[in-house]
């Protein structure tokens, strides 16, 4: 089993395909953000070790989240446009002070005031393999919502929590403990926070992080 150390390693920049879709990405938030959307944070991408296995890459990646795409209210989502939709459960995590690439620990856990329910919505709209045009296009992300359902991230209060996936009232997958695929929300800020900094970017206070998908 991995530890949190080697699942949550810093982009690896000396992949150039990551550099490049990541510099883009990055590029295409600033003119949106100038355009008129809210910062209202950052998602983890490629969390899965099957899917870095496929793209040969050395870890995840990230994207980012503004009020354009965020859903406020329970509603079903539209799909009008979508190539192939997807949608992956996930834990949002709030932050209450700002968080520097060289957090200690006890400041990283400091800084997480709640966890929520999450799940975002994907537009697979581009080939799967093509990793600087996936993070160019900012993961395929399409929509978001948190459940109005936050909590403190106790240590082990999520090691009896298990997801199972429904799909018209029937299993769809078999139950998967986050804790399992995620292991401590601080390790994912510290990602985050060491990842950004490579491209001068930083965690603040009143952030939300999606961490990749837990199923």
């Amino acid at each position: 089993m991995m530890t949190d150390v080697e699942r949550w390693t810093p982009v690896d920049l000396s992949d150039g395909r990551v550099a490049e879709g990541l510099a883009d990405q990055l590029r295409a938030r600033a003119v949106r953000l100038e355009a008129g959307e809210r910062h209202v944070g950052w998602k983890v991408a490629w969390n899965d070790r099957l899917t870095q296995s496929r793209l040969s890459l050395g870890g995840c990646a990230f994207g980012f989240l503004t009020d354009r795409t965020r859903i406020d209210v329970p509603q079903r989502v539209p799909l009008d446009g979508v190539t192939l939709g997807a949608a992956e459960p996930e834990l949002a995590i709030h932050l209450c002070a700002d968080v520097p690439a060289a957090a200690a620990d006890e400041a990283l856990a400091a800084a997480i005031d709640c966890v929520a329910p999450a799940i975002e919505v994907l537009d697979i709209n581009g080939r799967f393999d093509d990793v600087a045009g996936v993070l160019r296009r900012n993961v395929f992300h399409r929509s978001y919502y948190i459940f109005e359902a936050p909590f403190r991230p106790e240590p082990g209060l999520l090691d009896g929590v298990a997801i199972l996936a429904t799909r018209n009232g029937q299993p769809a997958s078999i139950p998967v403990r986050p804790a399992e695929v995620m292991g401590r929300p601080s390790e994912v800020v510290r990602f985050l926070a060491e990842s950004l900094a490579q491209f001068r970017e930083r965690l603040h206070a009143g952030d939300w992080i999606l961490s990749g998908m837990l199923t």
